[in-house]
Protein backbone atom coordinates (compact mmCIF):
# COMPACT_ATOMS: atom_id res chain seq x y z
CA UNK A 1 0.00 0.00 0.00
CA UNK A 2 1.52 3.38 -0.96
CA UNK A 3 2.36 5.84 1.75
CA UNK A 4 -0.10 8.74 2.03
CA UNK A 5 0.92 12.35 2.40
CA UNK A 6 -0.05 12.21 6.07
CA UNK A 7 2.13 9.17 6.80
CA UNK A 8 5.30 10.90 5.67
CA UNK A 9 7.49 12.42 8.38
CA UNK A 10 7.40 16.18 8.60
CA UNK A 11 10.43 18.27 9.51
CA UNK A 12 9.96 21.86 10.58
CA UNK A 13 12.43 24.46 9.33
CA UNK A 14 15.54 24.79 11.49
CA UNK A 15 15.48 28.57 11.20
CA UNK A 16 12.65 31.07 11.78
CA UNK A 17 10.45 31.66 8.77
CA UNK A 18 9.29 35.14 7.85
CA UNK A 19 6.01 35.57 6.03
CA UNK A 20 4.83 38.76 4.41
CA UNK A 21 1.30 40.03 5.06
CA UNK A 22 0.48 39.03 1.46
CA UNK A 23 1.67 35.47 2.08
CA UNK A 24 -0.43 35.26 5.23
CA UNK A 25 -3.41 36.60 3.28
CA UNK A 26 -2.87 33.92 0.61
CA UNK A 27 -2.61 31.16 3.23
CA UNK A 28 -5.76 32.40 4.90
CA UNK A 29 -7.54 32.43 1.55
CA UNK A 30 -6.48 28.82 0.95
CA UNK A 31 -7.66 27.87 4.44
CA UNK A 32 -11.03 29.50 3.72
CA UNK A 33 -11.33 27.59 0.44
CA UNK A 34 -10.44 24.34 2.22
CA UNK A 35 -13.12 24.95 4.88
CA UNK A 36 -15.68 25.61 2.14
CA UNK A 37 -14.71 22.43 0.26
CA UNK A 38 -14.87 20.32 3.44
CA UNK A 39 -18.31 21.72 4.27
CA UNK A 40 -19.50 20.85 0.75
CA UNK A 41 -18.14 17.29 1.01
CA UNK A 42 -19.75 16.83 4.41
CA UNK A 43 -23.07 18.00 2.99
CA UNK A 44 -22.86 15.32 0.29
CA UNK A 45 -22.02 12.67 2.89
CA UNK A 46 -24.93 13.68 5.13
CA UNK A 47 -27.37 13.80 2.22
CA UNK A 48 -26.32 10.36 0.98
CA UNK A 49 -26.49 8.95 4.50
CA UNK A 50 -29.96 10.40 5.05
CA UNK A 51 -31.14 8.75 1.84
CA UNK A 52 -29.61 5.43 2.91
CA UNK A 53 -31.15 5.64 6.39
CA UNK A 54 -34.26 3.88 5.14
CA UNK A 55 -32.50 0.52 5.20
CA UNK A 56 -31.84 -2.13 7.83
CA UNK A 57 -31.32 -1.51 11.55
CA UNK A 58 -27.61 -2.34 11.23
CA UNK A 59 -27.23 0.15 8.40
CA UNK A 60 -29.02 2.81 10.46
CA UNK A 61 -26.58 2.15 13.32
CA UNK A 62 -23.59 2.62 11.01
CA UNK A 63 -25.16 5.73 9.54
CA UNK A 64 -25.58 7.10 13.05
CA UNK A 65 -21.84 6.68 13.58
CA UNK A 66 -21.26 8.47 10.28
CA UNK A 67 -23.46 11.40 11.31
CA UNK A 68 -21.51 11.73 14.56
CA UNK A 69 -18.33 12.36 12.59
CA UNK A 70 -19.63 15.47 10.83
CA UNK A 71 -19.59 17.81 13.86
CA UNK A 72 -16.25 16.34 14.95
CA UNK A 73 -14.71 17.20 11.59
CA UNK A 74 -16.22 20.69 11.65
CA UNK A 75 -14.96 21.25 15.22
CA UNK A 76 -11.43 20.16 14.26
CA UNK A 77 -11.36 22.49 11.25
CA UNK A 78 -12.75 25.37 13.31
CA UNK A 79 -10.20 24.80 16.10
CA UNK A 80 -7.37 24.87 13.58
CA UNK A 81 -8.82 27.98 11.96
CA UNK A 82 -8.97 29.77 15.32
CA UNK A 83 -5.37 28.88 16.13
CA UNK A 84 -4.20 29.85 12.62
CA UNK A 85 -5.92 33.21 12.84
CA UNK A 86 -4.57 33.85 16.33
CA UNK A 87 -0.98 32.99 15.42
CA UNK A 88 -1.04 35.18 12.33
CA UNK A 89 -3.05 38.03 13.83
CA UNK A 90 -5.94 37.63 11.39
CA UNK A 91 -9.15 39.41 12.32
CA UNK A 92 -12.45 38.65 10.62
CA UNK A 93 -14.15 41.71 9.20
Amino acid sequence: MPMSLFDQPLAAPAEPVTLTPKQIEQLNSKLSAMRHDIANHLTVIVTAAEMAANTSEKARHHLSLLFQQVPRIKDAVNAFTTEFETVFGIRRS
